[in-house]
C-alpha cells in the first residue's frame, strides 16, 4: 500500500472508532483537530462518487472491513495533484502535532557508530532521521 494512503487509513481508522474521544487522550487535541480536517477533506472528495461515499460510511462503522475499498479509492483520488498536496499538508500538520507513537507514524531507531543513536519517522513515504548527540568523550 502506498505510504500516504497507509498513513491516512491508519489515522482515520483510529479516529472513526470513537470520533476522536479516546484518540485525544493518546495523541492530544491538536492532532485530533487535524485528523478531523483530514477526515472532512477525504469525505468531501469521496462525496463525488456515491459508491466511494458509501464505502467511507461503512468504513466509519467497521474500519477493518472497509479499509481496502477506501484505500483503493483514496489512491485514485491522490492522482489529483491539488488533492494530494492538501492531504500531504494535513499529514505534515498531524505529524507535527502527534507524538511519535501515534497512528500513522512509524518511529525508527538505529544504533549508529560510536554508540550514537538516530531517531526517525516515516511520514508520507519520507523517512526523517534526526541524529542524537553522542555523549562520547575523547
Amino acid at each position: 500500500m502506498d505510504p500516504v494512503v497507509a498513513s491516512v487509513i491508519a489515522i482515520l481508522g483510529k479516529y472513526v472508532i470513537d470520533k476522536g474521544i479516546e484518540l485525544a487522550k493518546e495523541i492530544g487535541p491538536k492532532a485530533v483537530e487535524v485528523t478531523e480536517k483530514l477526515f472532512q477533506k477525504v469525505a468531501e472528495r469521496f462525496s463525488q462518487n456515491p459508491a466511494d461515499s458509501k464505502n467511507l460510511e461503512r468504513f466509519e462503522k467497521k474500519p477493518e472491513d472497509y479499509k481496502a475499498p477506501v484505500a483503493d479509492a483514496l489512491k485514485e483520488y491522490l492522482r489529483d495533484p491539488a488533492f494530494a498536496a492538501e492531504i500531504e499538508r494535513l499529514l505534515a500538520q498531524y505529524q507535527a502535532a502527534a507524538p511519535a507513537a501515534a497512528p500513522g507514524t512509524t518511529t525508527i531507531t538505529q544504533m549508529a557508530g560510536d554508540s550514537a543513536i538516530q531517531f526517525g519517522q516515516v511520514s508520507g513515504g519520507r523517512i526523517e532521521i534526526s541524529p542524537s548527540k553522542s555523549e562520547k568523550t575523547e
